[in-house]
């Protein structure tokens, strides 16, 4: 951590010489100083939706930290790790193409005028390059997310099955691979870890027959969350062309008074349910 010249970082509020020491908090075991630090956390590095320049750098300490087993409450640091990477995307953006490229004069410019945007002098004609920096920050921020597949391959297995079933959905984000799709395939049936795995194969893009049919033969199963989150991934899969079966599983059993939400996914099963229905485009 020392590694990172964060004092010439800029977070939301200025320098980022506070991030080091925020989150090492998050492995405190006094619960008010990780919460402090998580509240911090969330206002500066991510803020209302919006990465800075020292998100980027932060992302690396965040998995870490998750990955540790004596880290307190590491479904709230992948939570924040999810934050920090992805911002506020959700499965509309799915399957997900990826941030723009931008090039080393933007960046450049982009650090020139950083000053003069926290003091709140930046000129007008300097407004449309502040406005880019947000979605260079993104885009920095999702490259250090990225390359961190096969950590969160491993934590589909965790025994904390919060950090489990949010895994899940964060390999909805990376690169898909064989492995990955064969791990997703491979998490043992039961409600909140399997629902989501079942949501991010849904999401993911290829033929493959052993997806469907892993998922068709959850159709049946007793649980509603299992059942469901089956039945939109295999819509998903396969609109326009949506197996009749499958359809009216979704139809019969879709209840928006039943606000089901699986662990990791923001949207609830209802309204997954209702988008499963709705042709693609």
């Amino acid at each position: 951590m020392t590694a990172v010249p964060w004092d010439t970082l800029h977070h939301a509020y200025g320098s980022a010489a506070d991030v080091p020491d925020l989150l090492r908090a998050l492995a405190s075991a006094d619960e008010d100083v990780r919460g402090e630090a998580h509240y911090r956390l969330r206002g500066n590095v991510y803020h209302q939706g919006t990465r800075w320049e020292a998100s980027a750098y932060a992302v690396p300490f965040l998995v870490a930290l998750a990955d540790e087993p004596s880290t307190p409450e590491r479904s709230l640091v992948v939570d924040l790790l999810r934050l920090v990477g992805l911002g506020d995307l959700d499965d509309r953006a799915l399957p997900f193409a990826g941030f723009p490229s931008f090039g080393e004069d933007l960046r450049r410019r982009i650090r020139e005028l950083l000053p003069a945007f926290y003091e709140g002098e930046v000129e007008d004609d300097d407004f449309e390059v502040m406005d880019l920096a947000a979605q260079v920050w993104a885009a920095d921020a999702y490259a250090a997310f990225t390359p961190n597949g096969e950590v969160f391959r491993r934590w589909l297995g965790d025994p904390d099955a919060e950090v489990a079933a949010r895994a899940a959905e964060l390999l909805a984000w990376v690169p898909t691979t064989p492995s990955i799709v064969a791990d997703l395939i491979a998490v043992p049936d039961g409600d909140g870890v399997r629902a989501s795995a079942n949501l991010a194969l849904g999401h993911l893009t290829g033929e493959d027959p052993v997806v469907l049919a892993r998922l068709s033969g959850q159709l049946s199963d007793p649980s509603p969350m299992i059942r469901w989150s089956a039945a939109v991934a295999v819509a998903l899969r396969t609109r326009p062309d949506v197996p009749p079966p499958v359809r009216r599983l979704l139809e019969a059993e879709r209840d928006p008074t039943r606000p089901v939400t699986v662990p990791g996914w923001q949207r609830p099963l209802a309204g997954f349910m209702a988008l499963a229905l709705t042709p693609p485009g």
